[in-house]
């Protein structure tokens, strides 16, 4: 009778442990949630300057934002699951956007750990640059992102985008 209780008392434990478990770890994904709903919203607001607006490509090649064309700075990395799809699909854009996207590799030194990847990506026309280091600066919290700049340099609008069809809709926007 005894060995009986015991082993109750021992499911009992057992139940209770895992649903402390339960609760503390929802507890957390909860927390995360919220904390993360501040990071959906652009960083960068509408009608705020580009924060830097001159870079260098993986290639060598100098670009500068504001001389009067819009272009669209996408922040991607080779190592994030949802950003490999999109940079599969790149080559399907228009050829006219694509001149226009400046896509900042998020990944530590891309050039040479990504060689392929960057290689086609230079056959497509995109202008790559290593944006480790601008991570910070354009305040991209999660990849995939895209910031629409104007021509004058003026951010117009940033978004989290993972689809191409998301990227071809920011690029319609006014």
């Amino acid at each position: 009778m005894i060995q009986a209780v015991q082993a109750i008392l021992m499911l009992l434990m057992l139940f209770l442990a895992l649903l402390t478990f339960m609760a503390v770890r929802q507890i957390g994904v909860l927390s995360r949630r919220i904390r993360d709903d501040d990071l959906d919203s652009p960083s960068l607001s509408a009608g705020t300057p580009c924060p830097v607006k001159e870079f260098n490509t993986l290639d060598g090649k100098h670009i500068a934002l504001g001389v009067g064309e819009e272009n669209y700075l996408l922040f991607l990395a080779f190592s994030c699951p949802t950003c490999r799809p999109l940079l599969k699909e790149l080559h399907k854009l228009p050829s006219e956007l694509r001149s226009r996207i400046v896509l900042f590799i998020l990944d530590k030194r891309p050039g040479e750990r990504y060689k392929s990847e960057v290689a086609t990506l230079k056959d497509q026309s995109i202008l790559v640059v290593e944006g480790y280091s601008f991570a910070g600066t354009f305040r991209v919290s999660r990849p995939p992102y895209v910031y629409r700049v104007d021509g004058a340099g003026i951010v117009r609008s940033g978004t989290q985008v993972v689809s191409l069809d998301e990227l071809l809709s920011v690029s319609t926007r006014r």
